[in-house]
C-alpha cells in the first residue's frame, strides 16, 4: 500500500472569541468563532484556478445520513463529513460531540479535476483525535489507494475539560485522475467535542477544463468557416445541454451528456460518479 507523507510549516495563529463551556457530566462543547472561517489557515494555493474548499462550522447531523456538507461561505465543495458511531448529539454550538464513546468519521466527495494536493484540519476540544487513524484513500478506475500523512499542530489552548486543538494533514504530488475519495479518522475515547473543519482540493492539469489548447485546422478562419467551442460546462444530464461559450464561436450547436446521474462540477466539467 502506497503511503506518503508532508511535513508543514506550522502556523502560529491565534484564534479569537473562544471559550469552554461545561454542560453537565462533563460534556464540552467549544463556541464557534464568531468570525466565520477565522479558524483555518489557507493553503498558499487556494485561489487558484483549479483550487476549491468547503469549511464545516455549524454542524447539524450527530450521527449518520446525510451527513453534513460545508457551511461557510466561499465553500465550493461538494463534500459530505459524518460521524459514524451511534449515540452523537449535536450540542447547542453545533459541534459533534459523543459522550459514551469514540467518534469515527469520513469525509467523502468526488474528484472531477484529479487532484494534486489534499489538505484537511480540524478543530476538535475535549478528548483528541487518534492522529495516527487519519487516512485518505482515492478510488480511481476502480482501485482504492490509501495515503497517510503526518500530522502538524496549527494551535492548542489547554483547558480544564480538554485542550482546544487544531491540525493539519496535508497529502502532495498525488497525480490522481477524476475518481473518488474518503478521509477517515477517529477519536481515542469518549468526549470528543468535534467543532470544525476545512478541506482543500487541488486539481491537477491534466483533468483541467482550463485553456489546454485546441488546434485549429488549418481551414479555419476561411469564408465557408465556422467553430464552436465549449468550455464552461453547466448542464450535467439532458435537456438543454450545452451551447459553445467560448468568445468567437458561431456555431449553433448542443453538447449533451445522456447518461442520468452526471453532473456540472464546480470547476463547469462534467462529471459521472457512477456510471
Amino acid at each position: 500500500m502506497k503511503k506518503r507523507e508532508k511535513k508543514m510549516k506550522p502556523i502560529n495563529k491565534k484564534l479569537r472569541n473562544l471559550a469552554l463551556v461545561s454542560l453537565g457530566a462533563g460534556m464540552m462543547v467549544a463556541n464557534a468563532s464568531a468570525e466565520q472561517g477565522g479558524a483555518f489557515e489557507a493553503p498558499e494555493w487556494a485561489g487558484e484556478e483549479l483550487a476549491e474548499y468547503g469549511e464545516w462550522l455549524n454542524l447539524t447531523v450527530g450521527t449518520g445520513e446525510p451527513g453534513n456538507a460545508p457551511d461557510v461561505e466561499g465553500s465550493e465543495l461538494d463534500a459530505t463529513l459524518t460521524q459514524l458511531v451511534p449515540g452523537a448529539t449535536v450540542t447547542g454550538s453545533q459541534n459533534i460531540y459523543h459522550p459514551a464513546a469514540a467518534a469515527a468519521f469520513t469525509v467523502t466527495g468526488d474528484l472531477a479535476s484529479g487532484a494534486d494536493t489534499i489538505q484537511f484540519q480540524t478543530w476538535v476540544v475535549g478528548t483528541e483525535l487518534d492522529y495516527d487513524s487519519m487516512k485518505l484513500t482515492l478510488d480511481v478506475d476502480g482501485e482504492s489507494v490509501e495515503y497517510t500523512s503526518e500530522p502538524v499542530e496549527l494551535f492548542r489552548e489547554a483547558g480544564g475539560f480538554g485542550d482546544t486543538v487544531i491540525m493539519s494533514w496535508a497529502w502532495s504530488e498525488l497525480d490522481a485522475e477524476a475518481g473518488s475519495y474518503t478521509i477517515s479518522f477517529e477519536s481515542t475515547g469518549a468526549h470528543t467535542s468535534f467543532a470544525a473543519a476545512r478541506l482543500d482540493i487541488l486539481g491537477t492539469e491534466g483533468n483541467s477544463g482550463g485553456e489546454a489548447g485546441f488546434i485549429a485546422p488549418e481551414w479555419a478562419g476561411e469564408d465557408l468557416a465556422e467553430y464552436g467551442e465549449w468550455l464552461n460546462l453547466t448542464v450535467g444530464t439532458g435537456e438543454p445541454g450545452n451551447a459553445p461559450d467560448v468568445e468567437g464561436s458561431e456555431l449553433t450547436a448542443t453538447l449533451t451528456q445522456l447518461v442520468p446521474g452526471g453532473i456540472a462540477t464546480g470547476s463547469q466539467n462534467i462529471y459521472h460518479p457512477a456510471a
